[in-house]
């Protein structure tokens, strides 16, 4: 596991001091769990959501402190969450050949039936320590709403950024992924909303995510990018309104 330098780790407590206050603006709490039982039971409250993936399902994947955590948004003194994301870390020679065993989908059982996924040709060779954003969901009452020093950003893309730096610190990761519909709207999600550097068709067959015939966009960035990205909107938030992680 590589280590995060001190450097590295000052970005991501100063990443969070910004989060943390642009949450505090919104009359928001920042929560975390290990428990992604806890985070499932939650999941179905919120108004807006749409089924659980099974790569953060903790009934298809094994989801434990070691590599898995999630994360909520709250209203000050409320217990009912508005927002949740779940974070999931895995160790592999080959990201590729976690996609076509099925594997990355689920593994907690024997896989007997690793149809064949449609896998395309010229994906990349992702290697080490990989971690994955899942299961996103904003209460429709909190969808749109503006943040503070991040004009274009909304809630759905804050807390998976802060799962991303919580990530980092927690796992050491040395790529974020994710997978996504084949849809512009997603692509644009994908590195807008969720700051994934790169894209690419990953698969285009019937998908274990969810059992239809459609294309699947595989979106990852390098921890070096993402650290990057994290001292870019500091640097953007310092200028808006001095230094924003005070």
């Amino acid at each position: 596991m590589t280590i995060l330098t001190i450097d590295q780790n000052q970005t991501v407590q100063s990443y969070l001091m910004l989060a943390g206050r642009i949450l505090d603006r919104l009359g928001l709490d920042l929560s975390a769990g290990t428990d992604l039982t806890e985070y499932k039971d939650l999941y179905p409250h919120i108004p807006g959501h749409i089924s659980l993936p099974r790569t953060h399902d903790p009934d298809s994947c094994y989801c434990h402190p070691d590599n898995s955590f999630w994360i909520a948004f709250r209203p000050i003194g409320e217990e009912q969450p508005i927002a949740l994301c779940a974070h999931r870390a895995i160790q592999t020679e080959c990201l590729v050949s976690e996609m076509y065993t099925h594997c990355i989908f689920s593994d907690i059982a024997p896989i007997v039936d690793a149809h064949d996924i449609g896998l395309q040709a010229g994906l990349p060779n992702l290697t080490g320590r990989m971690g994955s954003n899942g299961g996103i969901v904003v209460s429709t009452d909190w969808r749109g709403k503006r943040l503070e020093g991040w004009p274009d950003l909304r809630l759905g893309g804050l807390i998976a950024r802060i799962a991303q730096a919580l990530s980092i610190r927690r796992f050491r990761i040395d790529y974020q992924f994710s997978f996504t519909i084949d849809s512009p709207a997603r692509h644009n999600l994908a590195a807008k909303g969720y700051g994934m550097a790169h894209s690419v068709l990953a698969t285009k067959g019937i998908t274990p995510i969810n059992g239809k015939n459609i294309g699947v966009m595989l979106n990852w960035t390098s921890r070096t990018e993402l650290l990057d990205r994290m001292r870019q909107e500091l640097d953007d938030a310092g200028r808006r309104y001095g230094n924003a992680a005070e």
